[in-house]
């Protein structure tokens, strides 16, 4: 996955990279990881991320883009597909 996403006017249509997730998880839950280190596999665990530290950061991307995520984006483990289904849900209201 590419930290290289095109930036527009409106917040929620500029994609969500790895770095800017490491940052928020950072900001967030006090978790550090490298965001090279983090690939398919990478589970939020992984990176000492628990449930009540994910749905911070989520409250801060949806404050933060304009953006409401499904429930079921608190289940989800692993950190890449968290990416894709913010990304997916940001293209929908971008």
């Amino acid at each position: 996955m590419s930290d290289n996403q095109v930036t527009t006017a409106h917040p929620a249509a500029a994609g969500l990279t790895i770095t800017e997730l490491v940052q928020l998880l950072a900001s967030e839950t006090g978790a550090v990881a490298a965001a090279d280190s983090i690939d398919d596999s990478t589970t939020f665990e992984d990176i000492g991320v628990d449930s009540l530290g994910l749905l911070g950061v989520i409250t801060a991307i949806e404050r933060g883009r304009g953006v409401n995520l499904p429930e079921e984006s608190q289940q989800l483990e692993r950190v890449t597909e968290f990416v894709s289904m913010v990304n997916d849900n940001l293209r929908k209201v971008g």
